[in-house]
């Protein structure tokens, strides 16, 4: 599936080109200021 500029919904179960498993989307990380963050917060980069 290719559609670029939208999301899954979280809990989607994908196969990535080239993939060999499936994966999870489990969260989303959308930071324009360049910060970095995962499930717990900010992260130093």
């Amino acid at each position: 599936m290719e559609n670029e500029g939208k999301f899954l919904p979280i809990g989607t179960v994908v196969l990535l080109k080239g993939g060999k498993r499936e994966l999870m989307i489990n969260s989303y990380c959308i930071v324009p200021s360049g910060d970095a963050y995962d499930k717990n917060g900010k992260i130093d980069v």
